[in-house]
């Protein structure tokens, strides 16, 4: 028995949907960046009221582009999942991860 989609939304598809969005203050080169970025990810994760969340982070210089941060939380651990499509904001991101665990 074959089985029909499911619904994807009750929304109507040009209806944006909005991300929390926020700005890393220090500047990504800054050596305080990554406590910056690890305050604001552990916040998101102490926030959210569901089991996923995306959220934005801009950066400075702004020329970099924003980073996607996943948050899914699973038996009170949470998992986040970093985007860029900046090979330097790629490779910062690596080296702060330390500062996350």
């Amino acid at each position: 028995m074959a089985r029909s989609p499911a619904p994807r939304s009750s929304s109507p598809k040009n209806t944006p949907v909005t991300r929390p969005t926020f700005t890393l203050t220090p500047r990504i080169d800054h050596e305080g960046w990554a406590k910056a970025m690890a305050q604001q990810v552990i916040s998101l994760s102490r926030h959210t009221d569901q089991s996923e969340q995306l959220a934005i982070l801009r950066l400075d210089p702004p020329e970099l582009g924003p980073i996607r941060v996943m948050i899914s939380m699973t038996d009170g651990l949470a998992n986040a999942v970093f985007g860029s499509a900046n090979a330097q904001v790629r490779q910062v991101i690596e080296n702060s991860l330390p500062e996350l665990a």
